[in-house]
């Protein structure tokens, strides 16, 4: 599937309402959204790999630094996305 463009408004309660999974050369991947997160509206799934955010470049960091770089953004968020079914990535379910 081609790349998609999303964005929207990151939401001060529940943050963007991911769980990422992924790192490195394996890129990061969407391995959950929170139901009616602004993610999930914007029609983000389990499966999508982000490959921008804010327009910095996200595949090449570790899940950690990821994580910390979404987390620190606010106000309108906007992602580069490729949905992939099936990758090399593992979700760790707790």
């Amino acid at each position: 599937m081609e790349p998609r463009q999303v964005s929207f408004p990151k939401d001060k309660q529940t943050g963007l309402g991911l769980r990422l999974a992924g790192g490195n050369a394996t890129g990061i991947f969407i391995a959950s959204v929170q139901p009616g997160s602004a993610g999930e509206r914007e029609g983000l799934v389990e499966g999508d790999n982000i490959l921008m955010a804010n327009e910095r470049e996200i595949s090449g960091l570790t899940r950690e630094e990821a994580v910390s770089y979404l987390t620190s953004l606010t106000g309108q968020v906007s992602m580069l996305v490729q949905y992939r079914k099936e990758g090399k990535w593992a979700v760790t379910r707790w």
